[in-house]
């Protein structure tokens, strides 16, 4: 619920509905599917994820939905 709630037009990807295909297709893929899993897109390195994947970010989650894959996980950057 949370991402499909989320503000995409204040991300790198925009809205929904601009999307590529692909995109959307992964979205909807990785919604529902009940494995944990994320996809990163673009040169902004924008993260979707959905609930398993949120039990991963533990903390990080929610304020990772929507944010650059590797300020979320800075620690792994280098």
């Amino acid at each position: 619920a949370l991402l499909r709630a989320h503000d995409w037009a204040a991300t790198p990807l925009g809205p929904p509905a601009a999307w590529p295909a692909e995109l959307r297709t992964l979205a909807a893929i990785l919604l529902g599917a009940s494995q944990p899993m994320f996809v990163v897109w673009g040169p902004g390195r924008t993260l979707l994820y959905n609930d398993g994947y949120a039990e991963i970010l533990a903390a990080k989650h929610p304020a990772a939905i929507g944010h650059d894959f590797l300020a979320v996980w800075e620690e792994i950057r280098a």
